[in-house]
């Protein structure tokens, strides 16, 4: 992964259940995509952090979304990369923008894209904190 430090886990099930529940908790928010993966909603239900979710790669209802929350309140938007079952790009740049503009983390889940797009992107696409 040409990476300093990497975690590997035997499946996508056991990061997403793992990862959430691990980094957000009571009093905290995650906000999803409307069409992530399986194994994000459960990783989700499995943390005790409210849920939110923005329809399908709509930046304009993400940023509705986080205007309603609490500027110093953890926020945690997990998205998919690559979606696995439309193919769908996660719109990361605009993801990023908000993530600033709002005080939030971003997880992304590359279960379905890792190696896709080569080397180019690579530092882009695991966890963005």
């Amino acid at each position: 992964m040409n990476k300093e430090d990497v975690l590997c886990f035997s499946t996508g099930f056991s990061v997403n259940s793992g990862v959430l529940a691990s980094v957000v908790g009571r009093g905290d928010y995650i906000i999803c995509d409307d069409r992530d993966h399986a194994s994000i909603v459960d990783g989700r239900r499995l943390s005790f952090a409210t849920q939110l979710h923005y329809k399908h790669n709509d930046m304009e209802d993400l940023e509705r979304v986080l205007q309603k929350l609490p500027q110093e309140s953890i926020k945690l938007i997990v998205v998919d990369g690559v979606f696995s079952m439309e193919g769908d790009l996660a719109n990361l740049p605009e993801i990023i923008k908000l993530k600033h503009k709002y005080n939030c983390s971003v997880m992304v889940d590359e279960a379905h894209g890792l190696g896709v797009f080569g080397k180019q992107v690579e530092e882009f696409v695991i966890i963005l904190v």
